[in-house]
């Protein structure tokens, strides 16, 4: 007689078993609050002893203000997204995990550097802004639509994209945009090449793709 995987028990202990699986997991994965940094040398060399692969390390950024974060391209714990309920996932980070992750803690001074960052943005009229969106019209190059905005806020944020950080050649390379917020036009994309050379500084070239 054949055996039944079908039964109640069984898929008890299935449950059981894959739940003891997914602590284990999410307890030796880091999160992302951990693996966010400001770009410095020291920092991106810290990153890319615990995450890179053959001297390169690949990840995405977002600048608040003169406030830019890094986040490595990997799977990290952190909290599901939006409407699909309380509890945490591994998952690579996307760009909006990463300002969520800055602000997850109000006792840590990257949150409160990342709020006095967006508070002086929004009140300064002036500061460059995401010039491209997905999911909009692009004859409209100023605004994102309603329902993007309000899955994923975006004060404050003035840029986003990718980064790559070559140890082989001391090369850290800024490009690509943001699927939920966009990228900065060329002046802003610029001015974030410039505020990440300044805080990595001499050792490391960085170079910038144009922006939108």
């Amino acid at each position: 007689m054949s055996k039944s995987y079908n039964t109640p028990s069984f898929l008890r202990t299935l449950d059981t078993y894959l739940q003891l699986c997914y602590h284990i997991l999410m307890n030796d994965v880091t999160t992302i609050r951990e693996a966010l940094v400001t770009p410095t040398e020291a920092n991106l060399m810290e990153q890319l002893d615990t995450f890179g692969i053959e001297g390169q390390l690949d990840g995405k950024f977002v600048r608040i203000g003169n406030l830019p974060l890094f986040a490595p391209m990997i799977a990290l714990k952190m909290p599901v997204r939006a409407l699909k309920g309380p509890g945490y996932e591994v998952r690579t980070p996307d760009h909006p995990d990463i300002a969520k992750a800055a602000l997850s803690d109000p006792r840590d001074e990257l949150c409160a550097a990342f709020i006095a960052e967006r508070d002086r943005v929004v009140a300064d009229n002036s500061e460059h802004r995401l010039v491209k969106a997905i999911f909009k019209d692009k004859t409209d190059t100023n605004t994102l639509p309603d329902w993007t905005t309000l899955i994923y806020p975006r004060d404050g944020v003035v840029d986003a994209g990718t980064y790559i950080f070559d140890r082989n050649n001391n090369t850290l390379n800024v490009f690509d945009d943001s699927i939920a917020w966009g990228a900065a036009n060329n002046a802003g994309r610029l001015a974030t090449r410039e505020l990440i050379q300044r805080s990595v500084g001499s050792n490391i070239i960085v170079t910038a793709s144009t922006g939108i």
